[in-house]
């Protein structure tokens, strides 16, 4: 049985980006920098890394790999086929993101659970602060969004 893929459009119907450019990912980055710690660790890791917002909230302390050669995340796939399998993948990430999230969250210390989560914020206070950094960046428009990161 042949299989069908679906290409989404960079933009909507109207015309509209979907996703922001270069610059706006700058914009967006330096509006992260004013951000308490938290948020901007988790903004970072939506920019850099581009996970839905749901995946990142489900990130853990044991999947920052900061110890290896090349840092990444091991993010859970959400939007998979099959609901029920449990698939992975790494995303590398620049050393400094890691060591940052390492500092923020005291990760390599064994005095909380390595199953413990980053964040423990609901999917709808996430989407607000990245909502508030877009606004803060003088980004407007349907790629004023999480989505908009990816």
């Amino acid at each position: 049985m042949p299989r069908s893929y679906v290409i989404e459009s960079l933009e909507t119907d109207d015309g509209e980006r979907k996703y922001l450019d270069l610059d706006e990912r700058r914009a967006f980055h330096a509006a992260t920098l004013t951000a308490d710690v938290q948020t901007r660790a988790f903004a970072q890791v939506m920019l850099i890394a581009g996970p839905r917002i749901s995946e990142a909230l489900l990130l853990r302390r044991c999947d920052v790999l900061y110890q290896r050669a090349s840092p990444a995340l091991r993010l859970r796939t959400l939007k998979r086929k099959n609901p029920d399998a449990i698939v992975y993948r790494m995303v590398p990430i620049p050393d400094g993101l890691a060591m940052s999230l390492r500092d923020i969250f005291d990760l390599g210390h064994g005095r909380r659970a390595p199953t413990e989560r980053l964040w423990s914020w609901s999917r709808q206070t996430g989407w607000q602060r990245i909502k508030q950094l877009m606004a803060a960046a003088g980004i407007e428009g349907v790629r004023a969004s999480p989505k908009g990161l990816r």
